[in-house]
């Protein structure tokens, strides 16, 4: 009787996230090599995702606002916030 290989590591990637189980560090490593197929890698992490945030996705917006020219006295470093050069009185 022939003995069986270990399975690959994919498959124990596979077989570990399926039964909730924590990968170790070098299964982590593994999944950054350049054979991993991305669409099973993306389907296993979806399945982790839904297991533990249902079917709900969030979304972060970034809300940032540019500051008005008239933020001219609070900022006047801004280069919007140039005031026109004054005349010099000639004498």
């Amino acid at each position: 009787m022939a003995s069986q290989s270990p399975p690959a590591p994919w498959e124990t990637v596979r077989r570990k996230v399926e039964s909730g189980r924590r990968l170790t560090a070098a299964e982590g490593e593994f999944l950054f090599r350049p054979e991993v197929d991305l669409h099973v890698l993306g389907q296993l992490a979806d399945l982790v995702r839904r297991r533990t945030s249902g079917n709900v996705a969030y979304y972060n917006l970034n809300a940032h606002r540019t500051p008005p020219t008239s933020a001219r006295s609070v900022a006047p470093y801004v280069p919007t916030a140039a005031t026109p050069p004054t005349r010099r009185p000639t004498s």
